[in-house]
């Protein structure tokens, strides 16, 4: 972070940090990333009062845009956080999902059924059904869970 030169004449291209700034560039949580504390010049985890400190201090250009660029720059760690969420989230039934097994592996289902088709219609004398697969993917989980 830089204030000034010591003649106290800031450069025209300088940034002047506001909470109207601050606030405009928190992620979708409300918050703000490693990368965008670290743009500003601060160690991560920043201690508490960190953006009355800030306020009114001046960046280069560069700091700005690092800061900005940084609200969607997430560690690993988080970005494996939110993806293990969405897929409970999408496991879970609500609104416009379906809690049927048929509707929720539809296209592995139809996948399973043409691999499957030709030699378990030979050994069912009938055509595979769905039943048939969901029973299969039932014996399945089974098997993998004993």
């Amino acid at each position: 972070m830089r204030s000034g030169s010591g003649d106290g004449v800031y450069s025209p291209e300088d940034h002047v940090i506001t909470l109207a700034w601050l606030d405009a560039h928190r992620t979708a949580d409300r918050s703000w990333t490693r990368a965008q504390i670290e743009a500003l010049g601060l160690t991560w985890t920043p201690t508490h009062g960190w953006q009355g400190r800030l306020v009114g201090q001046r960046i280069t250009q560069a700091a700005r845009a690092a800061f900005e660029a940084g609200k969607t720059k997430f560690s690993d760690r988080t970005l494996l956080r939110r993806a293990k969420r969405a897929a409970r989230v999408a496991a879970l039934p609500g609104p416009g999902r379906s809690v049927d097994f048929v509707a929720r592996h539809e296209r592995q289902l139809q996948a399973l059924q043409a691999v499957f088709a030709g030699a378990c219609t030979m050994a069912l004398d009938r055509p595979l059904t769905s039943d048939d697969l969901q029973a299969i993917f039932a014996n399945a989980l089974r098997a993998l869970e004993a």
